[in-house]
């Protein structure tokens, strides 16, 4: 009974070996194409939808201003309207920085193994400092709508 739970052990340790160094291995230059195209793919399609919003929301606002009744709604629409455009160019930003970082990991696909931990770490990086540009947007934006409102 040991023997044969010590060979099963065994031969689980060696699947699992075989599935992780499957993981790392570097790509055949075909596979990581076809990837990359329909990571950018996926990426345009997310963008666009988040471009598609953003229009939808500034073509709204537009109008909330067009029929805000006297100054004070007047006010109050264009604040919403500025933050509201914070948010959007947020969404748009974190959607490119996503497929940005999407793209890359692929491409990192096609490198030696030794190699792909670092190239997607610097994927990684380049996403964060991505995300922090878009968040500072969106706080100016929003900043930019406080003062707004606090504006006689």
């Amino acid at each position: 009974m040991k023997n044969s739970c010590t060979r099963a052990g065994k031969a689980l340790l060696i699947a699992g070996a075989l599935l992780l160094s499957a993981c790392d291995r570097q790509e055949k230059p075909e596979e990581t194409a076809e990837d990359v195209a329909a990571a950018k793919a996926e990426g345009q399609e997310e963008i666009a939808d988040a471009a598609r919003a953003a229009n939808e929301s500034a073509a709204e606002n537009a109008h909330d201003i067009a029929e805000a009744d006297g100054a004070s709604d007047r006010h109050e629409a264009v604040a919403d309207a500025q933050e509201a455009a914070g948010d959007a160019s947020y969404e748009v930003r974190m959607e490119k920085a996503e497929a940005a970082r999407e793209i890359a990991k692929e491409k990192c696909e096609s490198l030696p193994s030794d190699r792909q931990d670092a190239c997607k770490n610097a994927a990684d990086a380049d996403y964060d400092k991505a995300k922090t540009a878009a968040q500072r947007a969106e706080d100016a934006a929003d900043l930019q709508a406080d003062k707004t409102r606090n504006t006689p």
